[in-house]
């Protein structure tokens, strides 16, 4: 065991200390750092037994250091650093519910910054799909409910609600997180219910001109989860609407 949580420890030093070591460093290696924590199960050894405390102490400050610069990465100065930071922090979320767990408040807190902000398309997009697979999840874990979905949930809705409009192309994405979001948490999307309304039915009335067959259908499965959510009007009544 020894040997795999060693092997594990120089190669998070490597990538973190080397090939994520700076701006240029990341828009040149990002793929190979990207394949490589794919690849090999970095995180597996958090908390492991049967390993020396030498060799634990030094993997332990190898996932520390990991962290601190993907977290780094989320914020940096530009789009190819914020897109390594934002897949770097799922990926390594997604292999680690035990970081998943330490860092979720954090990382979504992050994220919804980066949906606040003038950013290029591919950032956005994986933005929303780090923060879909975040609230995935959690959802179903008490000890999240209060700081995570409570808390941020109802702040995911209004700002993808404000950044459709600014990012159209963007409307496919934002109607998979609100049709999630109102089946996941029909309660806490009541005060985002109006506005997803008003833009499902904008697609499928015609006064948006870029709707498609594939929009008009997504944004018919986004109101009929509205639906779950109430709001003002009845079910029957919203249905009426189109």
């Amino acid at each position: 065991m020894d040997d795999k949580v060693a092997r594990a420890e120089r190669t998070l030093s490597l990538l973190t200390t080397t090939f994520l070591a700076n701006t240029e460093a990341v828009k040149a290696n990002i793929s190979l750092v990207l394949d490589t924590v794919l690849s090999q199960n970095l995180f597996a050894y958090i908390d492991a037994t049967g390993v020396s405390v030498e060799t634990a102490k030094r993997y332990t400050s190898a996932v520390q250091k990991w962290q601190a610069r993907i977290n780094s990465l989320v914020t940096g100065k530009t789009s190819e650093t914020r897109m390594a930071g934002v897949l770097l922090v799922k990926h390594t979320a997604l292999q680690s519910p035990q970081l998943l767990s330490e860092n979720v408040a954090k990382w979504t807190t992050s994220l919804l910054g980066v949906l606040g902000k003038a950013e290029v398309m591919p950032v956005l997009i994986a933005t929303l799909q780090t923060l879909l697979a975040f609230i995935d999840a959690v959802r179903d874990v008490p000890m999240f409910y209060r700081d995570i979905i409570s808390a941020q949930v109802p702040r995911m809705n209004q700002a993808i609600l404000a950044m459709v409009d600014k990012n159209p192309d963007l409307m496919s994405q934002v109607l998979e997180v609100l049709d999630r979001s109102a089946t996941w948490f029909p309660t806490l999307f009541r005060p985002s219910i109006d506005k997803a309304e008003a833009l499902c039915l904008r697609l499928l009335d015609g006064s948006d001109m870029r709707n498609s067959p594939e929009l008009c259908k997504q944004a018919a499965k986004c109101l009929a989860a509205l639906s779950l959510a109430g709001g003002k009007i009845t079910a029957e009544e919203r249905w009426f609407q189109c």
